[in-house]
């Protein structure tokens, strides 16, 4: 999924992609953003950014895992999206 949006999204400005991001503060349900500990990509550094364009955001980070949270440590992540569903 992620090459494919990648892919999409190849050519497009930096001002067009900062633009996904217009009206989230407005949206008032939960949101819940996972970082893996070890992504050096687009880890816990970026997602603490994204985390305060949302009214109300849970920031989980995944231990032992880096860009693909749910394939680097499934239990983890599970427990961190049951425990967000369940609030």
């Amino acid at each position: 999924f992620g090459a494919t949006a990648s892919d999409a999204a190849g050519g497009a400005s930096d001002a067009a992609i900062d633009s996904l991001a217009r009206g989230a503060s407005s949206f008032r349900g939960p949101v819940l953003l996972l970082a893996g500990e070890c992504d050096t990509w687009i880890g816990a550094d970026l997602q603490i950014r994204h985390a305060q364009l949302f009214a109300d955001s849970t920031l989980t980070v995944i231990a032992d895992a880096g860009h693909d949270v749910v394939w680097d440590n499934p239990e983890a992540t599970l427990t961190a999206l049951r425990a967000f569903l369940s609030r």
